[in-house]
């Protein structure tokens, strides 16, 4: 095995790598580091974990036709909004504010 300069390896990130960097995402587009007081972040945990579930547990039934994606959609948001979205994106707004 060779772990040379010329190694397989090494010409092959050195290729992605010139390859890939024409690609990459400006700067001043990636979203930094949020963020969150103590009892901030409980309340943030607490609302991300109950909207994945949520999420998660719909994507799998509108997948398998347990839930009509056209009839049930309305429903799905509702939920969402029910459950916290509108406190969930008012957290990450102000920690994003405040950075």
């Amino acid at each position: 095995m060779n772990d040379g300069p010329e190694s397989l390896e090494v010409v092959l990130f050195n290729e992605t790598k010139v390859k890939m960097e024409p690609y990459q995402a400006d700067i001043d587009m990636i979203i930094p580091p949020l963020t969150f007081d103590e009892d901030v972040t409980a309340e943030q945990i607490d609302l991300e974990g109950t909207l994945a579930t949520y999420v998660n547990e719909m994507i799998a039934r509108f997948i398998v036709g347990d839930v009509d994606i056209e009839d049930g959609w309305d429903d799905y948001l509702a939920e969402l909004e029910r459950i916290g979205l509108p406190r969930y994106i008012e957290l990450m707004q102000e920690a994003y504010d405040n950075r």
